[in-house]
């Protein structure tokens, strides 16, 4: 008793993080409430959340195509169009549990989205899925930099989920 262990100080800011990104609620007290010691840590998770896809597309024929794929196993689908204010949109709300990308959309306009996501505090750690039949070497080691993974646009649900 009494001996103090140093670390890191990063374990609870990454509980707090991964928490919140189930949908979860963090809360510290400390000292602990009529008391003048201790801390109280309280972490809350939702007993059941369907998952939540984001599409973003322009083309209604992908957007029903995925939506066909995802809805039978449970995902809520939503899309969202490819425009500077997509990372404040994916923002709000329930946090996705990926983003899909439409690979028919133009490689720069995706590359600078997924850079704007991958920044952005509350969606860093959200899958990144571009599908597309096509991808040229360059811009493959592009998405591959930026943790984005490329996905054939035949792909099955059970591989749009894992």
């Amino acid at each position: 008793m009494g001996e103090h262990i140093a670390g890191t100080g990063l374990g609870l800011s990454i509980v707090r993080e991964i928490t919140e990104l189930h949908g979860g609620t963090f809360k510290v007290e400390s000292p602990v409430p009529n008391t003048q010691h201790g801390t109280r840590i309280t972490i809350s998770l939702p007993v059941s959340q369907s998952p939540n896809t984001v599409i973003v597309s322009d083309s209604p024929h992908f957007v029903e195509d995925i939506t066909a794929k995802l809805s039978p196993i449970g995902h809520i689908v939503q899309t969202a169009a490819l425009n500077k204010a997509l990372p404040e949109q994916l923002a709000t709300g329930k946090t996705p549990a990926r983003i899909l990308f439409d690979g028919d959309l133009p490689d720069e306009q995706i590359i600078d989205a997924v850079c704007k996501i991958q920044r952005h505090p509350s969606l860093s750690l959200v899958p990144i899925l571009v599908l597309t039949d096509k991808i040229e070497p360059l811009v493959k080691r592009e998405y591959a930099k930026w943790r984005v993974d490329i996905r054939p646009k035949t792909i099955s649900p059970a591989d749009l989920c894992d």
